[in-house]
């Protein structure tokens, strides 16, 4: 084990973590960032990413990039609480 000084931390390279490194390193910052998984992840995790967070990839660029990784939404389900057993249909993409 070794010990390592750093003035910012990130914990979690989803997409708020790698917006935020982007950032700092546009500002000359250069944090640490740290993910428990050693390889990317091919089970979906998100659905997807918010308002914010495709804000800053746009202004950094990586719109066309990040569309172009994303997969198509096959359907959505709203519940009435995280918890709830009980869902409902509340979108379905129309295909061509």
């Amino acid at each position: 084990m070794f010990a390592e000084q750093v003035k910012v931390l990130i914990v979690g390279a989803g997409g708020g973590g790698l917006a935020l490194s982007l950032l700092l390193l546009q500002q000359g910052i250069h944090p640490l960032v740290v993910e428990r998984r050693e390889t990317i992840s091919w089970y979906p995790r998100a659905r997807n990413l918010n308002f914010r967070t495709m804000e800053v990839f746009r202004s950094l660029g990586l719109s066309d990039d990040i569309h172009a990784a994303g997969g198509h939404v096959s359907r959505i389900f709203a519940r009435e609480y995280l918890a709830s057993r009980k869902d409902r249909r509340s979108w379905i993409p129309h295909r061509s």
